[in-house]
């Protein structure tokens, strides 16, 4: 993705002042981004990704009956299998810090396919206040799961089919493929089909395309979403979205989004800018432009994990508002600067990762690698009642026992997970789920309801503690 802004302004012999103080801070981001990201894993889902590769690479298989959860109920259907087998590779070869490269140089590349989207409609100055602005929206989606390849690929598409949309040219058919590849890889990847009939609807309304020209673009999404479903899952993938809905109250991801946080802010204040620039600017708003903007604003407040969505999304559409509102005086200099400086940036940044990536994220974060070898000293096969966020590392780490659930919530049924919750907070019949389970252990947090109460009703006794979590046994096991 490369810059079109284009201005009849005449250029400038050298670089502005305020343009090199914006290019520096456009160049210093990627090297922000590392500070941000580039920590130990500690993402609960991320165990169970690699766990997913592991098996895709062993089995050859994608939909499955789940080989390692023992409470699991329903079909393992491997949706992000592609990135998964990334996962598990890396893992393999460098471990934790590899995955901590991984998802750290993702963030360095989301920023740059951001700054690109805004940079196709305004100059420097805007362009990187917008990308960082943006950046930050989908700062609290950008966890170690394959979720952040979807706001990478989202903002590719949306730049393609934002091009084609002010410049006529060839069709975007190579965005089929790039479908494909992305509904192998996360399961947002019906928003590249989504935004191309968004912008197609768009150019319908403007009239500014004939009748054959728009059904032949409308080819592409149409193809995007029929070669979905000739991924390795099959049609079943069609279903997954309406699936893991289901489950959404049990998710805290799937909240509604809160104003207060700094990444709901940042990404309302981009809608309202947008808006503002529009009402300023006194110039007619392309239809596909206002149709992007209701998108964005949609997912923003639908729930906080897809308050990332309309950060993308609005990133070009707020450029252009603000370019047109502000009217900032043109720099070719600085494009001719721009040119080299952020892209060597990012390479640079994503290099320097490698190498201290070992230093900064050797080991998992968030779990209690204290308590391991109290852990591997159970008998083997013992069920554990665990705090759901430790699951897959259970899964990945300690495999010798059997955590009563992990985070791929969906593999559950409904009822099984609400007797969890209130065994959790020791409520209800919270000592018959312990029975039917067969757990002999439990790995809780410091000072939540079941440190006090497995002791006190049930007899069982603390044997370790470390990191904010407490392991409790049944001596009568």
């Amino acid at each position: 993705m490369g810059a079109c802004y284009v201005s009849a302004a005449p250029a400038a012999g050298r670089v502005r002042a305020a343009s090199v103080v914006g290019l520096i801070a456009i160049a210093t981001m990627p090297f922000v981004i590392l500070r941000l990201k580039l920590v130990p894993v500690d993402d609960a889902d991320a165990f169970w990704h690699v766990l997913s590769g592991q098996n895709v690479w062993r089995t050859h298989d994608v939909v499955v009956d789940d080989p390692f959860g023992r409470f699991s109920t329903n079909t393992w259907v491997q949706l992000d299998w592609l990135s998964d087998l990334v996962m598990a590779g890396l893992h393999a070869v460098g471990g934790f810090p590899a995955l901590a490269w991984l998802y750290a140089s993702l963030g360095v590349l989301l920023f740059a396919a951001l700054y690109a989207l805004a940079r196709s409609r305004s100059g420097v100055l805007v362009a990187g206040f917008v990308a960082v602005a943006s950046w930050i929206g989908t700062f609290a989606s950008q966890a170690v799961r394959p979720q952040t390849i979807s706001f990478v690929l989202l903002a590719i598409t949306l730049f393609v089919w934002l091009r084609v949309a002010r410049r006529p040219g060839r069709d975007p058919w190579w965005l089929i493929g790039l479908t494909w590849v992305w509904a192998c890889s996360h399961g947002l990847w019906f928003l590249g089909p989504l935004i191309g009939l968004v912008v197609v609807a768009g150019m319908a309304l403007d009239r500014s395309r004939p009748r054959a020209n728009l059904l032949r673009l409308l080819a592409v999404p149409v193809g995007g979403v029929a070669v979905a479903a000739l991924t390795p899952v099959g049609p079943a993938l069609l279903r997954m979205p309406f699936t893991v809905n289901a489950y959404a109250r049990f998710v805290t991801e799937w909240r509604p989004p809160d104003v207060h946080e700094p990444y709901v802010a940042a990404t309302a204040g981009l809608l309202a800018l947008t808006v503002l620039g529009w009402a300023r600017g006194g110039r007619r708003v392309p239809w596909a432009d206002v149709l992007l903007w209701g998108m964005a604003l949609g997912w923003t407040l639908l729930y906080a994990r897809t308050v990332a969505l309309g950060a993308v999304i609005v990133a070009p559409l707020a450029a252009g508002a603000l370019e047109g509102l502000l009217a900032p005086p043109v720099d070719r200099a600085a494009a001719r600067l721009e040119r080299w400086l952020v892209p060597a940036s990012m390479v640079v940044a994503i290099t320097l990762a490698a190498f201290l990536a070992p230093s900064f994220a050797a080991r998992p974060g968030g779990v209690p690698l204290a308590l391991g070898a109290a852990i591997d000293r159970l008998p083997d096969g013992t069920v554990m009642l665990n705090d759901d966020a430790l699951g897959g590392w259970l899964l990945l780490e300690h495999p010798r026992v059997s955590p009563v659930i992990d985070t791929r919530t969906y593999l559950f049924d409904i009822p099984y997970i609400e007797d969890y919750i209130e065994a959790r907070g020791a409520v209800g019949d919270w000592p018959e789920f312990v029975s039917r389970t067969g757990a002999r252990a439990a790995l809780v947090r410091e000072g939540g309801a079941l440190e006090t109460a497995l002791p006190e009703t049930l007899g069982w006794q603390v044997v370790a503690q470390a990191d904010g979590y407490v392991l409790l046994v049944d001596p009568s096991a």
